[in-house]
């Protein structure tokens, strides 16, 4: 879900809905669930001063379905993803829409297995518009990357559209965009709070906790540790642990959609230098970046440079 709200924010969405429907896997209490929107809305502002996205979508607190849809639905353009045979193409909803100016558009994408029948009913009863996404069945990650242009998107569990045709550049993060590194992260984050006389954290707490970027997290949790001696603590931990990266599904199908339309990538990465080299090498993905920044403490601040990253110049 922070992938999802980081790259929803980043294209462009105007407000996120998490929906709690039947096959939600997680379960929120009252408290969890305040303390995940507070976590989404600071990633959210990340986003938008890395990405110069001068409106904060706000991102609300999870929802039931049927509670959301009784709220009454956005107007303009509403829409549902759907695995049904015989629903028109959402390029085809999308034009036809674009033809009447509609200017918001509302995009539902279920959760794993999909919305129940009895969800989907609700939604179409609603007046949301039932739409194919293509052939295959994709993953909810995967189907919240299509958006209708920089309108008003409310998720289901997900987000959104991407039009790639509009972009001529793209600048990715590394981990959690494209790699699962996490229990690197996890393993180096533990061997610095070690140092430091800080318990260690499992997974689910240090996901909870963990926010970008890394210098105020630290700055935060630590406040008396100097970055630099931290960051020392931390690449050795990184250099030596065991813990695995895979490249995340349908990464790199998407490094290679974007080649062949001639979209140029770029990485722009707080990984360090050495380690990135190391790891982008050992997963054969080199071949697809113009330009390599790591090792970046504030990206937001580094992405703006003016005459510094080779994308200062792109087209």
């Amino acid at each position: 879900m922070d992938l999802i709200i980081q790259k929803s924010v980043e294209l462009g969405v105007s407000a996120i809905v998490p929906l709690v429907t039947d096959r939600t896997i997680v379960r929120l209490n009252a408290r969890e669930a305040e303390a995940k929107r507070q976590k989404w809305q600071r990633i959210a502002l990340e986003a938008c001063k890395q990405c110069g996205q001068n409106t904060l979508p706000k991102v609300a607190l999870p929802v039931p379905f049927a509670e959301w849809l009784r709220g009454g639905i956005p107007e303009g353009l509403n829409i549902i993803a759907s695995l049904a045979p015989g629903v028109r193409p959402v390029r085809e909803v999308l034009e036809a829409a674009r033809s009447r100016s509609v200017r918001h558009a509302s995009l539902l994408v279920g959760p794993e297995g999909d919305f129940t029948d009895r969800e989907t009913a609700m939604a179409l009863e609603a007046g949301f518009v039932p739409v194919t996404l293509g052939p295959i069945v994709l993953r909810v990650e995967t189907a919240a990357f299509f958006r209708p242009g920089r309108h008003a998107v409310r998720p289901g569990l997900s987000f959104f559209f991407i039009r790639i045709p509009m972009f001529k550049n793209i600048i990715f993060d590394w981990s959690g965009t494209l790699v699962d590194d996490l229990a690197l992260t996890l393993d180096a984050s533990n061997y610095v709070f070690s140092q430091y006389g800080k318990p260690c954290m499992n997974r689910d707490e240090f996901r909870a906790e963990f926010q970008l970027p890394y210098p105020d997290y630290y700055a935060r949790v630590l406040p008396h540790a100097d970055l630099d001696e931290l960051e020392d603590h931390f690449r050795y931990a990184f250099r030596v642990s065991n813990a695995p990266v895979e490249v995340l599904p349908n990464a790199r199908e998407f490094l290679e959609f974007c080649r062949a339309r001639g979209v140029r990538c770029f990485i722009l990465t707080s990984v360090d230098a050495k380690e990135f080299d190391t790891q982008c090498r050992e997963l054969g993905m080199m071949e697809y970046f113009e330009a390599i920044h790591a090792g970046i403490r504030h990206k937001d601040a580094h992405i703006h440079t003016p005459a510094g990253p080779a994308w200062a110049a792109c087209p």
